[in-house]
């Protein structure tokens, strides 16, 4: 084709494998994910592609025609097998950090939950003249554990509680 189409300009560059720079991009984004240590499998298959340091991976051609842009990527097999062995990996590590986050969600929710209840059911609680700040510094008072953000999670999850139970509503089931 490009002996038919005689473009003016071609651009091809090619790219050299690295495989320590592949490997600390992985590391780097599993460390995004909390993991510290480098999976078997990322692992395995380093060892597979670590001889081939310095090959050309990835070809990239593009030539202008009549105005239009034209682009070609070529990449090696083996290239190709290294990078969805990563990919692979690396949504592994996805889903699992998803089903911690999930589970520390609940945990976390659980926890509040308990807290807002200890809040709602204070003495305190209902005192005087109430506000969101007063019921805030009661919650400081008894959770000195907590971060500001927790604390008016708690408040505001014991105001709802409090304002449920006050309201006579009662659960059927």
């Amino acid at each position: 084709m490009l002996g038919i189409a005689r473009p003016k300009a071609v651009y091809m560059i090619e790219v050299p494998f690295d495989p320590e720079e592949a490997i600390n991009d992985a590391a780097e984004s599993l460390a995004e994910l909390g993991v510290e240590k480098l999976p078997a499998s990322l692992k395995a298959a380093h060892r597979r592609v670590a001889d081939r340091a310095g090959e050309i991976c990835t070809t990239l051609a593009a030539f202008m025609v009549d105005g239009v842009l034209h682009t070609a990527v070529a990449s090696a097999d083996w290239h190709d097998a290294f990078d969805e062995a990563v990919d692979e990996m690396l949504d592994a590590a996805r889903a699992d950090a998803e089903t911690q986050g999930q589970a520390g969600a609940k945990a976390a929710n659980a926890e509040i939950a308990a807290k807002a209840a200890i809040l709602a059911a204070h003495p305190s609680f209902n005192f005087s003249r109430v506000s969101f700040d007063k019921r805030l510094t009661l919650a400081e008072a008894l959770f000195k554990d907590c971060d500001d953000q927790e604390l008016r999670e708690v408040t505001r999850v014991a105001e709802n509680l409090f304002w449920l139970e006050q309201s006579g509503f009662t659960s059927r089931g």
